[in-house]
């Protein structure tokens, strides 16, 4: 972490020889963003190919558009099975803005029912109480990620996401979550007969295309 000294040492420098470093400087704070883009896509696409194998082709993995990647609320990875029509997902979602507040859970559309006993046997499989749903309807249970993962917009956290560890503990978290909700979705969705959504994404929902 860049403590608030190394930051008063570098701002006192520029100010101090500013020809030539304030061009350094302000051209730093403006590609920021782009390298934080970059490293989140990177990192989610080697998310999604992790997960491929093992969900197979009946389910959709779709990941923000680079642009909406630092966006408030903006699904950075939506795993859908295609039969709900993209009214069920697992979801992954940046809770503040500028890549931070990173939360997963189990993801419906306000117009789909929800689904009975969902939070109940998430809370049985993992032992982690979801409460205050009320305030967040668009969840049918939710965690933050761990600390070390929640913020996105620090050095430490994106040079974690460039390590193995960062894929398998999202992927292990995503796939632990199918297993519980899929077999309930499914039986929701058969029993509700959901019409198809044929009108496309959810309107928070990513808008990249289809990892294959």
């Amino acid at each position: 972490m860049v403590t608030k000294e190394q930051v008063a040492l570098v701002a006192s420098y520029v100010r101090e020889n500013p020809t030539g470093n304030l061009r350094v400087a302000y051209a730093v704070r403006q590609s920021w963003p782009l390298i934080v883009r970059g490293i989140v896509g990177s990192f989610l696409m080697s998310l999604a190919y992790r997960m491929r194998p093992e969900v197979g082709d009946e389910w959709e993995i779709l990941t923000s558009k680079t642009e909406d990647l630092l966006e408030r609320y903006r699904n950075l990875l939506f795993l859908s099975k295609r039969s709900w029509n993209r009214k069920y997902a697992i979801n992954l979602v940046f809770e503040r803005s500028e890549c931070a507040g990173l939360t997963f859970g189990l993801f419906r559309e306000l117009d789909a029912p929800p689904t009975p006993g969902l939070n109940a046997a998430m809370e049985r499989e993992t032992g982690i109480p979801c409460r205050n749903l009320e305030n967040s309807p668009h969840w049918e249970w939710w965690l933050p990620v761990d600390k070390i993962y929640q913020d996105w917009n620090v050095p430490e956290a994106l040079e974690r996401l460039g390590n193995r560890e960062a894929v398998e503990y999202f992927a292990k978290w995503f796939l632990e979550m199918k297993k519980t909700a899929e077999p309930l979705i499914d039986a929701g969705v058969i029993q509700n007969r959901h019409p198809l959504n044929l009108g496309g994404m959810p309107p928070a929902g990513p808008q990249a295309p289809e990892v294959p």
